[in-house]
């Protein structure tokens, strides 16, 4: 091991003082999703996810916003209200 390599790198972290830290909070939106919505997490059949991306993408690009939750929060919806039904 090269030492002195090692003492020069770290002389010279010394002058540059110590690493900024990090005091930023982070600031969500009014309407962001973490004020409303709770986090889950399931498991499902990796053909599944990936036709749900597949559905989510298209209508992406057909001007439809949302994303993976806001197709999974439909999908449930309509689910659970038909067992309501029975």
């Amino acid at each position: 091991m090269d030492f002195s390599k090692l003492t020069a790198q770290r002389a010279a972290k010394e002058q540059t003082g110590p690493a900024p830290t990090a005091t930023a909070k982070v600031k969500t939106q009014g309407s962001s999703k973490r004020q409303g919505w709770k986090a889950a997490t399931f498991y499902i059949r990796p053909e599944t996810l990936a036709q749900l991306r597949r559905v989510v993408a298209l209508r992406k690009i057909e001007g439809s916003s949302g994303d993976l939750s806001d197709a999974v929060e439909e999908a449930l919806q309509a689910w659970l209200s038909n067992q309501d039904q029975t």
